[in-house]
């Protein structure tokens, strides 16, 4: 169910966050500034429905109760029960994902600067060659680079890995790991 409320701006929505990560995962701030998408921020929360396939082979959900079928044939059927008309009204964008995107660096420490790497330099590369192109977009459709690519975290990764790894000096960066959830992440490195 939607539920869409105008808040006190005040409100620190980082602290609600931070007090009860289970009940609301995923924070996103616009970073759109100055756009109609700028006003939104997004606290997601859950009621904390979920399904699970056991060992027996049984999906079931955070109740116990057992699923007909497999997991992603339950799995649809719940979220077809929730899920709005593509056109909600009510807000500028719709779809979207929270990912993580996360590094690994190998090299010599230089020795004047006391870096393997700059990490401003790092943080510049992965603004520059992923983030501007993926923010706030539709990535079946609005990134050149994701054409022909099915947007699973681990074609992202591969992408992403390939696109940072070009612009840094060879061997230094040996894996970038992507996090969708908690628990579903995909890693691509010269050793993975």
């Amino acid at each position: 169910m939607l539920v869409t409320r105008p808040l006190d701006p005040s409100l620190d929505l980082l602290a609600l966050h931070r007090l009860a990560p289970a009940r609301y995962p995923v924070l996103l701030e616009s970073s759109a500034h100055g756009t109609a998408q700028g006003r939104w921020d997004l606290l997601l929360a859950t009621d904390g429905d979920a399904l699970r396939l056991d060992v027996d082979g049984v999906v079931r959900d955070h109740d116990g109760h057992a699923h007909a079928g497999g997991f992603l044939d339950a799995l649809d059927r719940a979220w077809s029960a929730l899920r709005l008309p593509r056109e909600e009204p009510r807000w500028p964008f719709r779809g979207g994902w929270a990912l993580c995107l996360a590094y690994e660096l190998a090299g010599e420490v230089e020795p004047v600067t006391g870096y393997v790497l700059d990490l401003k330099q790092l943080s510049d590369v992965i603004h520059r060659r992923v983030i501007q192109d993926v923010d706030h977009r539709n990535l079946n459709t609005d990134v050149p680079w994701l054409e022909g690519r099915i947007p699973t975290a681990e074609n992202l990764a591969v992408a992403f890995w390939e696109r940072i790894r070009s612009e840094l000096p060879d061997g230094l960066l040996r894996t970038v790991r992507l996090w969708e959830t908690d628990k579903n992440w995909a890693e691509v490195g010269d050793n993975t």
